[in-house]
């Protein structure tokens, strides 16, 4: 092994057994970190009284969870400010990057490209390595989740010359009675957590989480494109009959928690997958969506609901269709605000689908442990489907016949957010590293 080698190793050995001996060392944790913000931070200052730009990295492992585009934005219109992405492989555990992260990483990299971003590789796919975020001189670091970082990547190593910063990637940190994104291995060793607005969180229990003391409540910068074209009214937005269009549009979206271990289980597809495809093929006059999780078809396969091949036809079928599209990258907010109903299981729409004020027939699964007291509160006026049978009778009613039921019941309570997170939040990253 050679000696650099050897140092990561060892480094990483270290690291382990000082850092994640138990959940309850965070606080020893976070106290060595603060440490070094603090030293970071007054070198930013020295840096910024020189002329200097802030430059602020983001890691994206997936694209379809980039939230941070009106932040990117803001930075890009500040000359404080000097935002790059940096792209990356989710990584396994036990497990080199393979093809199918490679194909994921360069579908990254596209995506971000294709919207004259500035973005980076930061895998070396000719050395089979990850490339060290130091190498892009960052001030500042956002993860976009807590999960698959290789260890030169994670928070122990880039807060040795970085401020670090995480926003969310969905409102299912907010629904969910547990979340891996409240790990205590990553929520409170990062230097500033932006979570949305108490105004849309009323309600909402936050206390397994509140002591961390990194949290600041701006907003969520994903829904800024979408609030900001949505009527400023109690009525988020418009009812199934008054829709712009002639043409009715229906997203369907399904949740990848198939597998028995996973600690939500929201998934449906087994009765679900086959009957919305029905649907859409016996409602030619509409136009669909097909709005699947990321991570659905790798889901399928292991936890034995389709093998490989069935997985390649379903989806093939939805191509086929000639009223329906298949949307798997981060850029959906355009169809949500187009769309005039949505169906799925997915957490962290439920709520985005909310602020719409459009229906949402919500597929339940009878084996999930549904979720915590104010996502229960939130999905209470919801058209339920918990089969085939009931999803066809609310599908026909609701979407088909436009009779939108639970309408004033279920805005009654949305609060809308300002709309203008990214801009909040670049102005909380510059008061905060200049102490004013």
């Amino acid at each position: 092994m050679m000696a650099g080698g050897l140092i990561l190793s060892l480094a990483s050995r270290l690291w382990r057994r000082f850092y994640q001996r138990d959940n309850d060392g965070w606080v020893k944790k976070q106290a060595l970190l603060a440490g070094r913000y603090e030293k970071i931070r007054e070198r930013l200052v020295l840096n910024i009284a020189d002329g200097k730009k802030i430059r602020v990295l983001f890691l994206v492992r997936e694209n379809q969870k980039w939230g941070a585009q009106s932040l990117y934005e803001e930075l890009e219109k500040d000359i404080a400010f000097e935002p790059v992405v940096v792209v990356a492989p989710l990584k396994q555990l036990g497990r080199s990057v393979g093809k199918t992260q490679l194909l994921q990483l360069g579908e990254n990299y596209s995506f971000f490209k294709n919207k004259n971003m500035n973005v980076e590789l930061g895998y070396d796919q000719g050395r089979k390595c990850f490339i060290p975020l130091k190498t892009f001189f960052p001030d500042v670091v956002f993860y976009d989740q807590p999960y698959g970082l290789s260890y030169s990547h994670r928070i122990e190593v880039v807060s040795r010359y970085a401020l670090t910063c995480y926003i969310p990637y969905g409102y299912g940190l907010y629904l969910a009675r547990e979340s891996g994104q409240l790990s205590s291995n990553f929520f409170p060793l990062i230097w500033r957590v932006y979570l949305e607005s108490r105004g849309l969180l009323n309600g909402w229990d936050d206390s397994p989480i509140v002591e961390y003391g990194n949290y600041i409540y701006l907003g969520y910068p994903k829904m800024d494109a979408l609030l900001s074209q949505l009527p400023r009214s109690r009525h988020a937005g418009s009812r199934m009959g008054e829709s712009v269009s002639s043409e009715k549009v229906v997203v369907f979206a399904p949740h990848h928690s198939l597998e028995s271990g996973h600690h939500n289980q929201y998934a449906t597809f087994p009765w679900s997958g086959e009957d919305v495809l029905e649907l859409a093929r016996g409602t030619p006059q509409f136009r669909w969506v097909f709005k699947p999780h990321p991570r659905l078809k790798y889901t399928l396969v292991k936890s034995g609901t389709m093998k490989a091949d069935e997985v390649e036809k379903y989806y093939k079928s939805w191509r086929m269709l000639p009223n329906a599209e298949i949307v798997d990258d981060g850029d959906y907010l355009e169809i949500l605000k187009h769309s005039d109903a949505m169906i799925t299981d997915c957490g962290s729409f439920l709520l985005e689908y909310l602020i719409t004020g459009k229906p949402l027939i919500h597929l339940v699964n009878s084996d999930s442990q549904g979720y915590s007291s104010f996502g229960e509160e939130v999905v209470r006026n919801f058209y339920k489907a918990v089969d085939g049978e009931s999803l066809s009778v609310l599908f026909e009613r609701v979407v088909v016949n436009g009779d939108d039921f639970l309408y004033e019941e279920r805005i009654r309570n949305v609060c809308l957010p300002s709309g203008v997170a990214g801009r909040e939040i670049k102005d909380d990253l510059k008061r905060a590293i200049l102490a004013v």
